[in-house]
């Protein structure tokens, strides 16, 4: 097994994004989709207080006594959501994966609905479940050691908090670097590989978590830059059609607002799927680059 560049798996999600153009629109186009079902079954199963709702819960997040509160009013939303999260998830990630590891399938923006994204969404709730657990264990620990170290006072306690609040945020890391290539490995294996995955990152910790964070900031910039651009383009059109910020939205009722709304949501739909494609492409190319060329289950197609 060879090694892989951090900086070429960074990057590759831009290289998608300059040779694949037509496939990220498709993709985009299907971000579109997924959004407003998400919003239609937020409609349909939290009633008209759905955006309050929805609000409530951002300003809880911090606020762990009101987080579950206001989380349990958005059960409905949660259960009717998920299923949908999950599937368009797989298929998202599968269509970038099968442009990296399959560019041969490139029919469909590379989108599919099969055994791949089935796979694919059993082993997101696989991991989901681990690294759950892997912090519930955890906490767990931060909690006994705390009640421990009670009656010794509260500077200790304080302590023993903050080196296992930093021993959590290893420990998912850790987990998240090491089982990363479980994705990439189970699309091109058309099988499950969870913990083969641990065995195949063996060494390579700190490459993986070099690629993770460089595209990560590299995807954080251009998200920025190209949301001021956004911005400074809505303010321009708002200018000159003379119309207020205010007008433009989901309630927007002039025909010219509706326009510039609807360009709007689009325009960034796209930049989050680019995004996306940024943070999820350096997986597969990092597995690309470590099987070799060579390796048959890369190169089957369907």
């Amino acid at each position: 097994m060879s090694s892989f560049s951090p900086a070429d798996a960074a990057f590759e999600g831009f290289r998608l994004t300059r040779e694949r153009p037509r496939a990220v629109i498709a993709w985009a186009l299907c971000y579109l989709v997924f959004t407003y079902l998400i919003s239609a079954i937020a409609d349909l199963t939290l009633g008209p207080q759905s955006k309050a709702l929805i609000a409530d819960l951002q300003r809880a997040s911090a606020d762990p006594a009101a987080f579950w509160p206001a989380a349990q009013k958005m059960a409905p939303f949660f259960l009717a959501g998920l299923p949908l999260s999950l599937a368009f998830q797989a298929i998202f990630t599968c269509a970038i994966y099968r442009a990296i590891l399959r560019p041969a399938e490139s029919g469909r923006g590379y989108l599919r609905l099969g055994l791949d994204e089935l796979r694919m969404m059993v082993l997101n709730l696989i991991l989901a479940v681990i690294w759950g657990a892997t912090i519930f264990v955890f906490l767990l620990v931060t909690l006994v050691a705390a009640a421990t170290a009670g009656t010794a006072g509260e500077a200790i306690t304080v302590l023993i908090a903050d080196v296992v609040t930093v021993g959590v945020f290893c420990a998912a890391v850790t987990v998240a670097m090491r089982l990363s290539l479980a994705g990439p490995m189970t699309f091109a294996e058309r099988r499950l590989r969870v913990f083969a995955s641990w065995t195949m990152s063996k060494g390579l910790f700190w490459r993986l978590f070099g690629a993770y964070v460089l595209s990560l900031i590299l995807a954080v910039i251009v998200l920025l830059l190209m949301l001021l651009v956004l911005g400074a383009a809505a303010k321009i059109l708002t200018q000159v059609t003379s119309l207020p910020l205010t007008a433009l939205g989901a309630a927007a009722t002039n025909p010219l607002a509706v326009v510039i709304t609807i360009v709007s949501q689009a325009v960034t739909v796209l930049i989050l799927t680019c995004f996306n494609v940024v943070l999820k492409a350096w997986p597969a190319q990092a597995y690309k680059e470590l099987i070799g060329p060579a390796t048959p289950a890369a190169a089957v197609v369907d």
